[in-house]
């Protein structure tokens, strides 16, 4: 039974790691920008614009 216990809290803690994970990569923005810029998406591409 302890086994069994174990498996389940695994199992569990690995598809929460994971949709954490996804939830992460849908917020990441691949560039860094500096000063008063803004990172914007525009189509598909990432820019710095001026906020």
């Amino acid at each position: 039974m302890s086994t069994f216990k174990k498996l389940i809290t695994v199992i569990l803690l690995a598809s929460s790691v994971l949709s954490a994970a996804a939830y992460a990569e849908e917020e990441i923005v691949p560039i860094f920008c500096i000063g008063d810029e803004v990172p914007k998406e525009i189509d598909g591409t990432w820019y710095c614009v001026e906020s």
